[in-house]
């Protein structure tokens, strides 16, 4: 069926209205939308990837159409990208966000209890597990005799077995115009000083990095997050926590 709309030309024709926005992470977004016939309507699209006409770092990440009246079509283009090459700090566009939640951890495990002594340590873990005795029948009731030890076992009576436990995180985000290199990937588990101006941590506590998510919004605008856990006291071991490796006995 041909086009009954005489007043546009063939191809895509620009409309007025175009909008253009920039996020706190650097990543710029663009819409512009163009009127067509319906007609060979497909050999006129543009590929993703074009680049936009006035900003040539931002290339087209999606289309859609909407027919109308007249075998008119209307065709919205919606850019993605950065003008930024590189990661860089020092553009204001790195996001830096904190967060403190809990988690539920074994009571035994607390900074309380750090001095129990190390049988009725095993007990009173049998005893948290729903043992009663041992391979020789003992009571591990009985074997649990000191003050923090019997603390421990009145709350264990109660049912209480964890508490929750405070857990800070700080994550790093920014949006550059290619994927993360391999590079980038190494200091995942490991332990290490987080950008930006993360919270002072104190009592022996430190950085341990958890996890790095890209996404690609476009093929010139990749979502980088990279996320850091806080230890709880004492710290995360570093001999544990690391890429280092023993030498041979």
């Amino acid at each position: 069926m041909k086009s009954k709309h005489i007043g546009i030309p063939v191809g895509l024709v620009l409309q007025p209205g175009a909008t253009i926005s920039v996020d706190a992470e650097g990543k710029w977004s663009s819409t512009l939308t163009y009127l067509a016939k319906r007609e060979g309507l497909a050999r006129y699209i543009p590929a993703i990837g074009t680049p936009h006409p006035d900003f040539s770092f931002m290339v087209l990440s999606g289309v859609s159409v909407t027919i109308m009246e007249g075998d008119v079509a209307e065709v919205v283009c919606n850019f993605a990208g950065t003008d930024e090459t590189n990661r860089d700090k020092n553009k204001g566009t790195t996001v830096y966000s904190l967060g403190v939640a809990t988690s539920e951890e074994p009571l035994l495990s607390h900074n309380r209890y750090q001095h129990l002594p190390d049988a009725e340590r095993e007990a009173l873990r049998n005893i948290g597990s729903g043992k009663e005795q041992d391979s020789q029948g003992n009571s591990y009731r009985s074997q649990v005799s000191s003050e923090i030890g019997l603390e421990i076992l009145k709350r264990f009576d109660r049912g209480q077995t964890s508490y929750l436990a405070p857990k800070i995180t700080w994550r790093q985000s920014w949006v550059q115009d290619s994927k993360l290199d391999n590079s980038d990937l190494n200091d995942i588990g490991n332990v290490s000083t987080p950008d930006g101006d993360p919270p002072t941590l104190g009592q022996g506590r430190n950085w341990l990095c958890t996890g790095i998510t890209q996404t690609q919004e476009s093929k010139k605008a990749f979502r980088i997050e990279i996320e850091w856990m806080a230890s709880d006291r004492g710290g995360w071991d570093e001999k544990v926590y690391s890429d280092e490796v023993m030498p041979p006995p």
